[in-house]
């Protein structure tokens, strides 16, 4: 989706669905995006403008009813 263009149509979003989930369990916990966006971004895989689109534009917008 990244690489198609559709950076600043993405939000993301995340719940504990499973006891597995957890952290605690061997689960990525609720840093399992954070984290993920971080390593992405650290090789290359994320620009820093996609990684401030989904970040911080894209959720300000929806939390503010813009666009």
């Amino acid at each position: 989706l990244l690489a198609d263009g559709f950076t600043g149509q993405i939000t993301l979003g995340h719940d504990m669905m499973s006891v597995g989930s957890g952290a605690q369990n061997g689960g990525g916990g609720y840093l399992l995006w954070p984290d993920t966006l971080a390593r992405m971004r650290k090789n290359g895989q994320l620009t820093e403008e996609a990684w401030h689109l989904l970040a911080v534009e894209n959720p300000a917008r929806i939390l503010t009813a813009e666009g």
